[in-house]
């Protein structure tokens, strides 16, 4: 059996600029597709948020504690719960902000008494100054 094909006679060979251009349009078409907007922008991670550990130590008064903090952190805005243990014991309810690594707000004690906080985060640890009109200053060191 004898089998022959047939030249080829389409578009192809009589219009190779139109099919260029066809192929040109379908990807920019698909890299349109894979590489547009999502609809929703991806929220980082915070560093804040979560449970830490470690030391309370009164600089204006003598006391040192353990201590365990827990925060929630929803665009900027935190709040939390800071617990320290006996000999100092407290137990502090926290609301502020966190900007870049820099934490900032408000505790009040289970009394009502309420005092300034400042953070920093670097490398996995979280360092809270606390200054109370009451008390003085102190310290946190955390960890987690």
């Amino acid at each position: 059996m004898d089998v022959r094909i047939a030249p080829h006679t389409g578009a192809r060979t009589k219009h190779p600029f139109t099919l260029r251009m066809g192929l040109g349009v379908a990807v920019a078409l698909l890299l349109t597709v894979s590489c547009g907007d999502s609809g929703s922008p991806t929220e980082p991670s915070s560093e804040i948020a979560g449970r830490w550990t470690g030391t309370y130590s009164g600089v204006s008064y003598d006391c040192e504690a353990t201590a365990t903090a827990t925060f929630t952190e929803n665009r900027g805005s935190v709040t939390g719960q800071i617990s320290v243990n006996i000999p100092c014991g407290n137990l502090f309810s926290f609301q502020g902000t966190f900007q870049g690594n820099t934490l900032g707000g408000q505790l009040t004690d289970f009394d009502g008494n309420r005092c300034t906080a400042q953070g920093i985060v670097s490398n996995g640890a979280l360092e809270i100054h606390i200054d109370d009109a009451f008390f003085g200053s102190s310290r946190m060191n955390l960890h987690r």
